[in-house]
């Protein structure tokens, strides 16, 4: 719990009772009450052990609020922050005594234990920050002061009503000369803005007026940007540190352009390698994945294949068993077949070897065709298997093979992902330069974390092993699709709200015979 010394001035004992009261109830700080019923006493106290915060009555029979927080401030070099306590009806004063040096104020009869204990929460924690920051500026400038390389003088130039229009150069050494290739003879009893005109635009001149002005040193860098090819590029640096001199200032500066374009660039690489390494950690994972499910996808059809086969051997199984065994047998061949050869497409997508046998393509035919292959499975779920498909359809060129296997994934998909009762419609159309095939279904859906990575190869949205498939299909029939020189989309409004994937292929396409 941290520990404050508060002083609470008042000549109603009664408030100052409910205020200690109100401060001992926090449960955040633990206050130090020192009370005094006169203003006079007080700043005599604040001199001997100065509170981190008062909590002042504005009406006190020897002086008012405002009276004292001058005094306050003669007397000590930092006083603590002032809490006003005014009237109800004297917001006006109030206001006057933030403008005099108070940090808050509070309304009597108002006032609560919340209230209370906030603000004076807040201006203790907001005087620490000032004061802290305080430190931390006067240490920077002082370690700093001098570590620079160039160095100048400079006297401010006036107009007859005083206000500053330019400044002269006294004195640059070396360095100084260096940066600008100009020596020093050139440069000494010249204008500084005349000499280098980027200190007006730059906001440089205005910097140097308000130190000469104010007094304050000031440490700033100065960064210069220039567009390259569209982009804006960090071209030049500088670090300035200003400080008042007579009637004009004193300068040093460095060029940290290397610097700032190497931390630039240090935040570029370190982006890149994140954004590497994840990219890296999810295609690892997602092949560990596609690894499990490949050695229980392959080894089950194997199982079945050889538990059946022993049976055979056995040759005491009757006829209709025998049936139900070969069926079984050619079954898990089948799924081999169908399992390899997405791996052995997927590796030919990889190495771009994957190539089209081209001809005329009946996409009406291809169509009513996997829907032939796709009626069992769905007749199985007693799933409503629809088609949409007009008659004046234009005929295009491509491989018939591959269409025939991107509209089964689509359908199998879509089959295998549509609970039982379920509904699936693909729909043909045609426009002047492309065609369009939708396959929709009622199924579960895709969720939004998912969609945009349904069409990447060893990828499937649960990672438990509930569905049979290698997450191949879908990055299989992308491929397929552009090229094509068509494009597929997959769009869902959720999980449970079914999914629809469209094809979009152009109706005019060259293919260059290799």
């Amino acid at each position: 719990m941290l520990q404050h010394t508060v002083l609470i001035v008042d000549d109603c004992p009664e408030d100052r009772e409910i205020y200690r009261r109100y401060l001992a109830s926090d449960r955040l700080h633990s206050y130090t009450i020192l009370e005094e019923e006169l203003g006079e006493p007080a700043l005599a106290l604040c001199q001997k052990i100065q509170p981190d915060a008062i909590l002042l009555d504005f009406l006190l029979p020897d002086l008012d609020g405002l009276e004292f927080l001058a005094e306050l401030k003669q007397s000590l070099t930092n006083p603590p922050p002032v809490i006003m306590v005014t009237g109800h009806g004297n917001e006006t004063v109030a206001v006057q005594a933030l403008k005099n040096g108070a940090q808050d104020y509070l309304i009597k009869g108002k006032t609560t234990s919340d209230s209370l204990q906030l603000a004076m929460r807040c201006v203790i924690e907001n005087t620490q920050l000032r004061q802290q920051l305080y430190y931390s500026q006067a240490q920077f400038c002082a370690s700093t002061e001098n570590m620079l390389d160039c160095f100048g003088i400079y006297s401010a130039i006036r107009d007859a009503a005083g206000k500053i229009v330019d400044f002269r150069i006294e004195y640059v050494n070396a360095a100084a000369c260096e940066a600008i290739q100009k020596t020093a003879v050139e440069q000494i009893g010249q204008k500084l803005c005349e000499t280098l005109p980027a200190n007006r635009p730059s906001g440089l001149f205005a910097d140097y007026c308000q130190v000469v002005q104010t007094g304050n040193p000031l440490r700033k860098e100065s960064l210069i940007y220039n567009d390259v090819d569209g982009q804006q590029e960090l071209t030049k640096a500088f670090d300035i540190h200003i400080s008042k001199w007579q009637d004009g200032f004193v300068a040093s500066w460095r060029d940290i352009t290397e610097r700032k374009q190497a931390e630039i660039h240090h935040r570029q690489l370190l982006l890149q390698e994140q954004a590497a390494r994840m990219e890296a950690e999810a295609a690892s994972q997602a092949k560990d994945e596609f690894i499990t499910i490949i050695s229980h996808d392959l080894r089950s059809p194997v199982n079945s294949i050889l538990g059946w086969t022993k049976l055979l051997q056995s040759g005491n199984l009757d006829a209709v068993t025998t049936s139900r065994a070969l069926d079984a047998i050619e079954r898990g061949a089948t799924s081999q077949a169908r399992l390899i050869e997405d791996l052995l497409d997927i590796s030919r997508v990889i190495r771009g070897k994957l190539e089209l046998k081209i001809g005329t393509v009946d996409l009406i035919s291809i169509i009513e065709s996997a829907i032939t292959t796709a009626h069992p499975s769905a007749v199985a779920k007693n799933i409503s298997l629809n088609s949409v498909l007009p008659q004046d359809i234009t005929q295009i060129c491509g491989d018939p093979q591959r269409f025939q296997q991107v509209l089964g994934n689509l359908l199998s998909n879509a089959i295998k992902f549509t609970p039982n009762q379920g509904q699936i419609e693909i729909k043909l159309e045609q426009t002047k330069t492309e065609i369009q095939i939708t396959v929709s279904d009622t199924g579960r859906g895709i969720s939004t974390e998912f969609l945009p990575h349904i069409f990447e190869r060893y990828r499937q949205e649960s990672s438990s092993h509930q569905t049979v498939g290698l997450g191949l299909g879908l990055a299989i029939s992308r491929h397929i699709v552009e090229l094509h020189g068509g494009t597929i989309s997959a769009t869902s409004s959720g999980e449970g709200q079914g999914a629809t994937f469209m094809i979009q292929l152009p109706i005019f396409r060259r293919f260059q015979q290799v």
